[in-house]
């Protein structure tokens, strides 16, 4: 049943995720259409340049919001508005129906961030040749973030020197913590509707504190982590006598600093994301308020 129920709220939902998915492809055109002309040669039109390439970054992060926003609501009207009735008459449990939504709304999630990955390369790949990708990524992560001019030291220090991690590393990882984000966005934001449902009254309202309530104990927990994380590098270096703190020394706490960033994150998000996760079962299958 659960299969049906997956493909059921596929069908439904693509009505709108297939445009946005098309949207993607169209801004990518758009953007190789335009790298194709050479304008970016030229350097009386590079302000051009910079308003496009900003357009382009904020237009992928408004279809994802849009995405995001899209899957919730449609999860709260699905689940506690008037098409609740229709909803909960089913043939499965609600935990069942909860699940399909929570799986349906995840891959739908990770196919903007793969649209958005894909665009991003294929830009690139226009842009500066596709067999150079693979060194574009290296450069970035092996390019000096300190060098002899900074702090008086006579080093330099890449972003694999800082965080601790090889170029290979890194990509794993972040991939890690977009699986891991993916999760936990749509877990907050099914949990805050499933909670926000309790007032019968003002469900969106509630819906709306609740999610509020959740991203300001994530930033107060985030803010909390990152203090003991940092708390015994910034002892060290407020111990270590003045002239002293260079070279490898300095990369080390800087490495002890960044190095717990990304586990602290993926560890935090992920707890989150379960939690919710767990409560919104515990909620849908006791206590469900319909319009």
């Amino acid at each position: 049943m659960l299969g049906k129920l997956i493909k059921h709220d596929f069908k439904s939902t693509s009505k709108v995720m297939i445009p946005i998915s098309f949207a993607f492809v169209a801004i990518t055109l758009l953007g190789v259409l335009f790298l194709g002309t050479k304008l970016m040669q030229r350097e009386e039109l590079l302000p051009l340049t910079i308003t496009l390439l900003v357009a382009y970054i904020l237009t992928l992060v408004t279809l994802t919001m849009v995405t995001q926003i899209y899957l919730i609501v449609h999860f709260y009207r699905n689940m506690f508005s008037a098409q609740g009735y229709l909803t909960f008459t089913l043939p499965s449990s609600p935990q069942k129906i909860f699940h399909s939504k929570m799986l349906v709304g995840c891959a739908w999630m990770l196919l903007i961030s793969v649209l958005s990955v894909v665009s991003a390369l294929v830009l690139i790949g226009v842009a500066s040749g596709f067999e150079n990708i693979s060194s574009i990524i290296q450069e970035i992560c092996s390019m000096e973030l300190f060098t002899a001019g900074d702090l008086d030291a006579h080093f330099s220090a890449s972003l694999t020197d800082v965080m601790g991690y090889t170029s290979g590393q890194l990509v794993l990882l972040t991939v890690i913590l977009t699986l891991v984000s993916i999760y936990y966005n749509i877990s907050i934001g099914f949990g805050s509707v499933t909670i926000g449902q309790l007032y019968a009254k003002h469900k969106v309202v509630g819906a709306v504190l609740v999610y509020v309530g959740f991203y300001l104990l994530m930033q107060i927990l985030s803010t909390i982590t990152i203090f003991f994380i940092c708390l015994r590098p910034v002892l060290d270096i407020l111990a270590t006598p003045e002239g002293e703190l260079e070279g490898m020394a300095f990369i080390q706490m800087m490495r002890s600093i960044y190095q717990p960033m990304f586990p602290s994150m993926i560890l935090t998000q992920l707890g989150a994301g379960i939690l919710c996760h767990i409560a919104s079962i515990l909620i849908v299958n006791k206590k469900v308020n319909l319009d």
